[in-house]
C-alpha cells in the first residue's frame, strides 16, 4: 500500500491479523488489491471515532471481504471493479461508505466529499454478511449496481443505498447521499457473479435502523433491467428514543419499483409515533407479500 495523505504504519499481528495504525484525523491509502479472506481479520485504528481513513483499490480487481473488518472511525472504500462482502463477514465500524466512484484526494483532504470521477465499468457493491455501524453513525453503498441480501445495522443512523456513477455525502446533514446529474446508468450492470443484475437495487436481506434514516434510489435510464429497485427483504426504521425513522424508496422517473418485502417505521411503544415511509417511481408495485408498517401506539 501507498499512503498518499496523513500518518498510517501498518502492523502485520500475524499472518491472519493486520492492523491498519492512523494517528492523524484523515488519511489517504492506495492499495493494489484490498481483500480480507475468511479467517483474516484487519483493523483500522484512529485517533477518534470522526476520524476518516479513504481506503482506494487500484489494481483493477475487485475487493473480497470474506474475513472481519472494523474500525473504531469511519472507513470510505473505494474500488472501480466493484467489493464483495461475503456471507461470513462480519464489519464493525463506526461509519462506512463502499463505492466503485473516486474522489479527488484534495476534495477528500478538504472535507468536500463530491466523489466526481465515475467508473469506466458498471460493477457492484455487494454484502451477504453483517455489517454493524455504531450508534448514530452512516453507512453508503454507491455504484451502478447494489445489493443488500446480508444484515446492515445502524440504530439512530443513515443508511443510503443508490445506484449512480458519481454523488456527493453530506456526513451531517439528512440526506447522506445526493446523485450527480452525470449519474444516470445507460447500460447493463454486471454482478460478482459476471452476470448481470436484474436490479440497480436489491434488499432481499434485513436493514435496521431504528431512530435512523433508511434511502434506496436510483437514477437509470429505461429498460437497463427488469425494475431499478427490488426489495423483497426487511427495511425497519422503527421510533427509538423518541426519533421516529424514515423510509425512503426512490425510484426515479424511468423504471419498476417492485415491493414484496416489509417496511416497517412504527411506533411500537407506549406514546410512541410511527415514522414516514415514501415509494415512487415512474410504476410502483406493492405485491401480496408487500407490508408498510406506520403506526403508532394510541
Amino acid at each position: 500500500p501507498t499512503i498518499r495523505n496523513g500518518s498510517v504504519s501498518f502492523n502485520q499481528v500475524d499472518s491472519k491479523t493486520l492492523n491498519v495504525i492512523q494517528s492523524t484525523d484523515k488519511s489517504i491509502i492506495d492499495w493494489r488489491s484490498f481483500n480480507i479472506q475468511a479467517n483474516e481479520k484487519t483493523h483500522f485504528q484512529m485517533p477518534s471515532a470522526n476520524s476518516i481513513n479513504l481506503s482506494r483499490v487500484t489494481g483493477g480487481v475487485s475487493s473480497d471481504i470474506f474475513g472481519t473488518l472494523t474500525s473504531n472511525g469511519k472507513l470510505m472504500l473505494i474500488n472501480p471493479n466493484g467489493i464483495l462482502f461475503g456471507k461470513d463477514s462480519r464489519v464493525d465500524v463506526n461509519g462506512l461508505v463502499a463505492t466503485t466512484s473516486d474522489i479527488r484526494n484534495q476534495d477528500f483532504i478538504s472535507g468536500n466529499y463530491h466523489f466526481s470521477i465515475p467508473p469506466e465499468i458498471n460493477r457492484t457493491i455487494v454484502n451477504r454478511g453483517s455489517i454493524n455501524i455504531k450508534q448514530s453513525g452512516l453507512l453508503a453503498f454507491v455504484a451502478p449496481g447494489v445489493e443488500n441480501s446480508g444484515i446492515i445495522n445502524a440504530k439512530l443512523g443513515q443508511i443510503s443505498l443508490a445506484s449512480g456513477k458519481t454523488f456527493t455525502l453530506d456526513l451531517y446533514g439528512d440526506k447522506l447521499v445526493s446523485l450527480g446529474i452525470d449519474s444516470k446508468i445507460l447500460n447493463q450492470v454486471i454482478g460478482p457473479d459476471g452476470t448481470p443484475v436484474s436490479s440497480l437495487v436489491a434488499n432481499g436481506g434485513s436493514i435496521h435502523a431504528n431512530g435512523g434514516n433508511v434511502f434506496l434510489g436510483v437514477k437509470a435510464a429505461r429498460n437497463v433491467v427488469d425494475q431499478v429497485i427490488n426489495m423483497d427483504g426487511l427495511i425497519e426504521a422503527q421510533t427509538a428514543f423518541k426519533k421516529d425513522g424514515k423510509i425512503v424508496l426512490l425510484g426515479g422517473d424511468e423504471g419498476l419499483v417492485k415491493v414484496t418485502g416489509t417496511l416497517d417505521a412504527s411506533g411500537k411503544e407506549s406514546g410512541q409515533l410511527g415514522g414516514n415511509i415514501q415509494v415512487m417511481g415512474e410504476w410502483v408495485a406493492l405485491l401480496d407479500n408487500a407490508f408498510i408498517d406506520v403506526s403508532a401506539d394510541l
